[in-house]
């Protein structure tokens, strides 16, 4: 496969699982968090509550996960109550690394800009599921992407640039001084006013990019963050491990694997073996294993890969062959004669259907 379809491939990599799924969840803290600041601009908290569709109960405990449909959901009500396209940057510029419990603690202590990073990486599906931070440095550049894909809407590209704003303030917030991007991009096209956002970031914007991503000096690696405590870091990346596997815990079997084979169809669909591997198990016990659930891992596949594609047909702006890509086929047609396979009717089809309803 040419690099050009393996970057695209990666462009539009989901982390969606569909009846053996990690649900997609954030904290409810972040659903009051877009709540607060949008009523401290003016807009209705009863309206917004209402839009998000939880109960009173689901957002009496800040650490409570919530779907991440009701996330989008009020952040476009407050969107549209506001009519303010720079309300994604006042909502960052009042986050706090804390708001994270154990993993902001975790980075806020950790010795360097390099482990902050690579904390984040390794625990941030402690807070959520719906989107992955990746890094890679690119000569005296790091780029920080964020990798969450669903169909756009106007709740989903807003959170997408609330996520790299978040990133900026955290980095000031946890290094202590006024860190500037050399280049953010967005996926999305640019809102009507762009001006808040580029004096926030300090860097030049790049809208309808191939990647949601920060580009930053990398120099940021080797910073000191001002509350670096040895003692502390390994305490709280203790507590943040020991988290990690609580969640790993609560999965089947069945869960552990799809969640593998999800991050794996990048790079093509994955071999039993590579997963068995990964696993640290035989083939034939991951079988058996996987038996013992009712299930089998060419089952696994198919139910990961055909609900990562009814996402990607659902948003236009992906091309077929991308969607394909995503799922780690070859070429658009082995895509076609497998999703006609899962659902009686060809990609065209389903999305033609899709535009008419």
């Amino acid at each position: 496969m040419s690099n050009a379809r393996s970057s695209d491939k990666k462009l539009v990599r989901s982390t969606l699982v569909d009846h053996v799924h990690v649900s997609h969840t954030l904290p409810a803290v972040f659903v009051l968090a877009v709540v607060d600041t949008a009523v401290a601009l003016g807009a209705s908290r009863t309206s917004l509550l209402a839009a998000s569709g939880l109960a009173p109960s689901q957002l009496s405990t800040p650490e409570a996960p919530v779907p991440v449909n009701a996330i989008f959901a009020t952040w476009e009500a407050a969107m549209r109550a506001l009519h303010d396209p720079a309300f994604p940057i006042a909502y960052a510029k009042r986050f706090l690394v804390e708001s994270y419990p154990v993993l902001g603690f975790a980075v806020m202590t950790a010795p360097t800009g390099r482990e902050v990073f690579a904390r984040v990486l390794r625990f941030s599906s402690i807070v959520t599921t719906t989107g992955r931070l990746r890094t890679r440095e690119e000569g005296n550049r790091l780029v920080v992407g964020w990798e969450r894909h669903s169909a756009r809407t106007l709740g989903h590209r807003v959170a997408n640039e609330a996520v790299l704003a978040e990133v900026m303030t955290a980095l000031r917030q946890t290094l202590g001084r006024d860190v500037r991007a050399e280049g953010v991009r967005f996926r999305h096209a640019a809102p009507s006013r762009t001006r808040e956002h580029e004096a926030f970031f300090g860097a030049r914007l790049s809208w309808e990019a191939p990647e949601n991503a920060l580009v930053l000096p990398r120099d940021v690696l080797d910073a000191v963050p001002r509350l670096a405590n040895v003692a502390m870091a390994a305490y709280f990346e203790k507590e943040a491990a020991s988290r990690l596997r609580e969640i790993r815990t609560a999965e089947s079997f069945s869960q552990t694997v799809a969640r593998l084979v999800d991050a794996s169809l990048v790079d093509g669909e994955p071999p039993l073996e590579r997963i068995a591997r990964q696993l640290g198990k035989s083939e034939r016990t991951v079988r058996r294993e996987l038996s013992a659930e009712g299930t089998g891992f060419r089952s696994i596949v198919d139910n990961v890969r055909r609900a990562r594609a009814d996402v990607l047909l659902a948003d236009m702006s992906v091309s077929l062959a991308e969607v394909a890509f995503a799922l780690g086929f070859s070429e658009h047609a082995a895509f076609s004669r497998a999703y006609k396979r899962w659902t009686g009717t060809s990609p065209v089809d389903a999305r033609r259907l899709r535009g008419q309803t």
